[in-house]
């Protein structure tokens, strides 16, 4: 989906499949034009959710996402069928939630930082965080 910024990461240990889905508003399935231009399937598609023809399953790709999702990827290979809220998974929902919090600092994950954050306006052009943060001269063009 180039056309909108989504963010969700995802952890798993082989068999389960965490997933955390930071902005859970957006779904899954709007907002990519071009996929609605070119291919006559995703416009059908559209067209049979909002008159209703589509099921539970089908229909979650013009919904919001859920906050996390939490599969058994052996039991569930398409993961369908989320967990995350079963008695029986909390510790390992749990644990894995704590694996991805982990990832995410020791990676310095920035995902959540706009893409227009990375760049510091210069006086004739955006002048990439790295070389702000440095010190160092930006030249570009060779000017």
């Amino acid at each position: 989906m180039t056309e909108r910024y989504d963010f969700s990461r995802a952890v798993t240990d082989g068999k389960y499949n965490y997933i955390r889905y930071f902005m859970p508003h957006r779904p899954r399935g709007r907002d990519s034009r071009y996929s609605y231009q070119v291919q006559a399937n995703w416009r059908a598609y559209e067209a049979a959710y909002e008159a209703g023809n589509t099921n539970e399953i089908q229909s979650q790709f013009y919904q919001p996402k859920p906050l996390e999702q939490f599969f058994d990827t052996e039991a569930d290979p398409w993961q369908v069928d989320n967990l995350v809220e079963q008695p029986a998974s909390k510790a390992r929902v749990r644990s894995l939630s704590e694996e991805l919090d982990r990832w995410i600092l020791e990676t310095r994950d920035v995902g959540l930082i706009p893409v227009l954050d990375w760049a510091i306006p210069s006086a004739s052009s955006m002048m990439p965080l790295p070389y702000f943060l440095s010190g160092e001269r930006w030249v570009e063009d060779g000017k």
